[in-house]
């Protein structure tokens, strides 16, 4: 597919999510066979066409909710579902609650809203992450390190970690295999997700023996277990682009639910910095079988 194509289709399916889209309508605007765009679309972006098109459409209403007064029935009228009951079904499967309860709530929910694809977004999905992860077994791992509790609105990560490699040297008995990003999302509601959302923060290494804690440190146990490892290049740059792709178009379409456990990054020794371009990080997702496959 040339980079003309995918922009056509694109801005077809943006300009028209309100309309009726059909596969045939969107594969003869990027002058591709239905086939031939159906199984390039899904290559280059890690989703089908018709899920893409359903997840914008619930993700736009969600804010209509929130912004608007309209009706629930007239929201889903007016992104193309045919009944107010295949709506909730819908939404609630990927927000998990029904549109009363989102309008409720208040807020726009970050968890598994799909942003458009653009083709910054594309060229990411293609050169900047795993599309298929690799489903790993991790060890526990006994971490030494810094903590704060932040939001999106305030992200004192960056600073989280500056403190933390200029005090790394501190720490006793360390493993030599890069540094360890623990984000603590348990017991953490969807509902509960939003950019003023405050989050627990690890900046860590791992240690044979947690011993002799420098003054303001804490220490950390990773519990291990199943996880999906992404891989990520380009450092913080775009790395949002991979956490969307991972919980808004990967872990739906898998057997895969999230787990209750850590999740974390890992910046190995070779790890150029945050700023370098060609710095690989590693994303884990901690993972379980959803009941009905177990």
């Amino acid at each position: 597919m040339s980079r003309a194509s995918i922009e056509r289709s694109i801005a077809f399916i943006e300009a028209h999510l309100q309309d009726g889209l059909s596969l045939d309508l969107i594969s003869e605007v990027a002058c591709l066979s239905k086939y031939h765009f159906s199984r390039v679309f899904k290559k280059h972006t890690g989703d089908r066409v018709a899920d893409y098109i359903r997840r914008r459409r619930i993700t736009l209403s969600a804010a209509k909710l929130i912004s608007s007064q309209e009706s629930i029935l007239q929201i889903a009228i007016n992104h193309r579902f045919d009944s107010q009951e295949a709506f909730t079904r819908s939404f609630k499967g990927v927000y998990g609650m029904t549109p009363n309860e989102y309008r409720k709530n208040g807020v726009n929910i970050l968890a598994h809203s799909r942003s458009p694809l653009t083709l910054d977004r594309i060229e990411h999905l293609q050169n900047k992450i795993s599309l298929e992860p690799e489903i790993v077994i991790e060890p526990a791992r006994n971490l030494v390190g810094l903590h704060c509790k932040t939001s999106m609105v305030q992200n004192n990560i960056p600073m989280l970690w500056t403190v933390f490699r200029r005090r790394q040297h501190e720490i006793k008995n360390t493993i030599n295999n890069g540094r360890f990003g623990v984000s603590d999302y348990k017991n953490l509601k969807v509902s509960q997700f939003t950019p003023s959302a405050m989050i627990g923060k690890w900046a860590t290494v791992e240690v044979s023996s947690q011993e002799e804690i420098p003054e303001e440190m804490v220490v950390y146990n990773l519990s291990g277990g199943l996880y999906a490892r992404f891989m990520h290049k380009g450092g913080k740059k775009n790395v949002q682009m991979s956490f969307e792709y991972i919980y808004s178009t990967w872990l739906p379409n898998t057997k895969y639910e999230i787990d209750n456990r850590d999740h974390f990054e890992h910046y190995p020794k070779v790890y150029l910095g945050p700023e370098n371009p060609e710095s690989e990080l590693f994303i884990f997702l901690p993972i379980k079988l959803t009941k009905a496959t177990e």
